[in-house]
């Protein structure tokens, strides 16, 4: 349980003077509780907070025994998201009979029976200064004198610039920005008022929109990017959390802006990244915060590249050093506190404490912003004695010493809460979601991390939100959402103390959490991307797995992520991933073994689609060789391997050979896989697709009519798979001058789109765009004139005047104008996209005359054999 003031508890358990409020709310509603905490404090009032990693205020009424003991009243936040959890009604019933209870009204709805006639107060619908006054009546003691209303709270500078005297009025509480994820403050660290200036500074006032924040671990570079972003949250329009210290992770994260952003949605990762950064090219007043940066310098070189227009600020922290003094990017140094800094903040948390016992403290801590937090912690809210922080071996490091003396405090009362800081040190740096926490939950619960001890309704996710909330509360582990993460100095501390044996116990639990987390997803995988954040954690537990028989199938299923990301068209993210799997495995089984093998395949795929043609051939084949010799011609390996290498040589212009192989790959499928399964018709389609190209297209027409009669009945009509053949089946009639049949597959396959997907979806949009080409074909201009014309009516309303897709369909009206005799209305369309296509390629040739353009160091990885 956090403390924004400092308390304390006599032997009866009674609250003494300095504690006095608790204030619980829903996560929803973050901008209110925000607002009420900093005006309370301002007034000189003592706030005990809900903890913002528990669910609402469900931890409130579950754990009100000590921590609600010790306030005078609670308030809560009120708003129809708190009432619609199903707990609400039931549990307050705690609250009431224990502590004065007040309902500080944010929005108008019903308030539950149970709760009718608590007293509460409207804090909506009025101005700040209003709701101010509102707020300190209704706390004041009785026969207290009106307290002095203190201004408004956390002023925030305009951004970019202060708006006219005809400016709409701000918003009331201000309302986050667009994508907004930023961890909270927290409101036991330091407030370094002069850093914050620094960057705001640089970024408003410097020659480019962009800081890195530097500085020795623990000296608090993370908490600076999390306080200038709660600060100047009002001055943007968006502002994005991205975890850089995971290459794998980056593309995904980019990608996931497409929704703040209002793009629609786009088929592949690589796609909708590309779409990302031109959207931002084209707004101003967002901030993106690269945390965790392992290359803070190389990823500048490549966001100033990428991001050409310099509309928005990029604030990176620095994670490894890298960030060079001569970049030109500019820095600010984070760096440790001055004695008396770390002095004031100790006896501030801990008023009893002697100021040479302060002093003694703060000069073996050496200044460390995240170690003098941690003290300040222990001290504040486990009431030991302060010359405990002064023990240990000497050269016993500051973050070490604060986490010993945790673990000496809690390993018999949270042995939950030590166990998952063991588990998240022997993982990944990264984030750790919550949802690998919990893959662990029965039916198999050998793997949980919380309590074994017998559950009632709901307890289970209590008990995981308890166990984060002492290691948050204790500054052991910071939270973001769903997930949670340890400093690094935490991090190396914790798993410097695991023994040999503990190590290997926490590794075979990580390896059931992983495979729960993986076997749990759909088997159709649609929301594997979800999974991504999982990604860095698999890795590290295939760098620390000790069996050979991989009991836990890890290396299976990080092949499996890779398939997924390819098909996802994260191609550059496959191939980072696929070729990071492939050192692991060379290295640790050898060039033979069968997961070498396995990665060697999935990375010679992705090469291909990242156009490394050549590296794509060499590498597969010498897999295909390998294969034969070990697994013999027709084993499933050795035939997926064939396939994929006839691929690449169709791509290297070997038409003739791949041809070759691709038809003796599916005469060997259908004899060793039978007919219907889906890899020989996979082939077989491809084998038609080559076919066609080398003008074989009634031999293409019949295997493609063979391929959709066993996909139709074995998948049904509306499949994805079934879907591409009648279309490519389409395709082929159409070159054999068949027009009214292949209009007639067309047709339908649109309306199944249209059904599944909607009628602004990309691909649906792109496929009215094929159909009405058909019926230029046919001579019915007229039809194809109506179908062009909504493709682009759309595309404007989606995607504005000057996108690529837009730009194309104004051509193919302006062509399908001119052949139906409309030269006037052709010219003037042919003319507007000329124009734009100008205007574009005029902006795109300055902003490369800037930078020479490099491919994006972006996400996740591989490919399934």
């Amino acid at each position: 349980m956090r403390s924004t003031r400092p308390f304390a508890v006599d032997a009866a358990g009674t609250a003494q003077p300095g504690t006095d409020l608790f204030l619980s709310h829903a996560g929803p509603d973050e901008n209110w509780f925000a607002w009420i905490t900093d005006i309370l404090e301002a007034a000189g009032r003592t706030v005990r907070v809900q903890p913002s990693e528990s669910p609402g205020g469900e931890y409130a009424v579950s754990d009100i025994g000590a921590e609600v003991a010790r306030a005078e009243r609670v308030l809560v936040v009120c708003s129809p998201a708190l009432f619609e959890a199903p707990w609400c009604t039931l549990e307050w019933a705690a609250v009431l009979a224990t502590r004065p209870l007040l309902l500080l009204r944010v929005a108008d709805g019903p308030v539950p029976e149970m709760l009718a006639t608590v007293h509460r107060v409207d804090l909506f619908g009025v101005d700040e200064a209003a709701a101010t006054r509102r707020l300190l009546d209704a706390v004041a003691p009785p026969g207290a004198p009106r307290p002095a209303q203190p201004g408004p709270a956390t002023p925030v500078a305009p951004f970019p610039a202060q708006p006219g005297p005809d400016a709409p009025v701000a918003p009331f509480p201000p309302l986050l920005p667009a994508g907004w994820n930023v961890p909270r403050r927290d409101r036991w660290a330091v407030e370094r008022g002069t850093l914050l200036s620094q960057v705001r500074r640089a970024l408003t006032g410097g020659p480019v929109p962009a800081v890195v924040l530097r500085g020795p671990a623990g000296s608090g570079r993370t908490q600076l990017a999390v306080d200038y972003a709660h600060r100047h949250a009002s001055g943007y329009g968006l502002v994005r959390w991205l975890d850089a210290g995971q290459l794998p992770l980056l593309g995904q994260q980019l990608a996931a802006l497409a929704g703040p952003l209002g793009l629609p949605a786009r088929a592949g990762v690589d796609a909708t990244i590309g779409a990302v950064l031109a959207e931002l090219n084209r707004r101003d007043r967002w901030l993106l915060v690269f945390d965790d940066a392992r290359d803070a310098s190389g990823l500048w070189r490549w966001l100033d590249q990428s991001l050409p227009a310099r509309s928005g600020h990029l604030l990176l922290v620095d994670a490894d050093g890298t960030a060079r003094r001569g970049d030109p990017v500019p820095a600010v140094e984070v760096g440790p506190l001055p004695r008396e800094r770390s002095v004031a903040l100790l006896t501030v948390r801990r008023p009893d404490l002697d100021p040479g016992v302060a002093d003694a403290i703060a000069a073996r801590l050496a200044g460390q912003p995240l170690a003098v937090g941690l003290a300040a912690r222990l001290l504040a809210q486990d009431d030991r004695d302060p010359r405990d922080l002064l023990t240990g071996r000497d050269g016993h490091a500051p973050v070490e010493l604060c986490w010993t003396l945790f673990q000496q405090r809690y390993a018999q009362s949270a042995p939950a809460t030590v166990r998952l800081l063991e588990l998240c040190a022997l993982l990944a740096p990264a984030p750790v979601p919550l949802s690998l926490l919990r893959a662990g939950r029965p039916p198999s619960r050998r793997g949980r991390i919380g309590p074994t001890h017998r559950q009632r309704r709901g307890d289970g996710e209590r008990d995981l939100h308890r166990i984060v909330a002492v290691a948050v509360d204790h500054g052991l582990a910071r939270r973001a959402g769903d997930s949670i993460a340890l400093p690094g100095l935490v991090r190396d501390a914790v798993a410097a103390g695991l023994t040999p044996r503990r190590r290997r116990e926490l590794g075979d639990l990580a390896g059931r959490l992983l495979a729960a987390a993986y076997a749990q997803s759909p088997a159709d995988r649609p929301t594997w991307s979800a999974q991504a954040p999982v990604v860095p954690h698999l890795l590290a537990a295939l760098d620390t797995l000790d069996d050979p028989d991989d009991p836990h199938q890890l290396h299976a299923w990080a092949d499996v992520h890779c398939s997924h990301l390819y098909a996802r068209g994260a191609y550059a993210a496959a191939e980072h991933l696929a070729r990071d799997l492939y050192r692991r495995n060379l290295g640790r089984f050898g060039p033979d073994h069968r997961d070498t093998l396995a990665t060697a395949n999935n990375l010679a795929v992705a090469l291909l689609a990242v156009g490394q043609r050549e590296a794509a051939w060499e590498l597969e084949r010498d897999t295909l060789a390998r294969r034969l010799r070990f697994l013999g011609e027709n084993h499933p390996d050795t035939l997926a391997t064939a396939a994929n290498l006839a691929i690449v040589l169709w791509e290297l212009g070997e038409h003739e050979a791949a041809h070759g192989l691709l038809a003796d790959t599916v005469a060997r499928s259908r004899a060793a896989l039978g007919e219907d399964h889906a890899d020989t018709l996979a082939r077989a389609h491809q084998l038609a697709g080559r076919l066609g190209a080398l003008g074989d297209r009634w031999n293409a027409r019949t295997l493609l009519d063979d391929v959709l009669a066993r996909r139709r009945r074995l998948l049904g009509e509306d499949h994805p798979e079934t879907l591409d053949t009648t279309t490519d089946l389409a395709g082929v009639l159409r070159g054999l001058g068949q027009f009214r049949t292949a209009r007639a597959l067309d047709e339908d396959v649109l309306a199944r789109l249209r059904r599944l997907l909607g009628d602004d979806h990309p691909d649906v949009l792109a496929f009215a765009s094929r159909l009405a080409s058909t019926l230029d074909d046919l001579g019915e201009f007229q039809s194809a004139r109506r179908l062009t014309e909504e493709v682009l009516a759309r595309r404007r309303r989606l995607l504005g005047d000057d996108h690529p897709d837009t730009l194309a369909s104004t051509h193919s009206l302006a062509a399908s104008l001119s052949a139906s005799g409309d030269y006037r209305g052709a010219q003037e369309l042919f003319e507007e996209a000329l124009g734009r296509w100008r205007r574009q390629f005029a902006a795109t040739r300055a902003r490369t005359d800037r930078a020479v353009r490099r491919p994006r160091p972006h996400p996740d990885g591989g490919m399934a054999s």
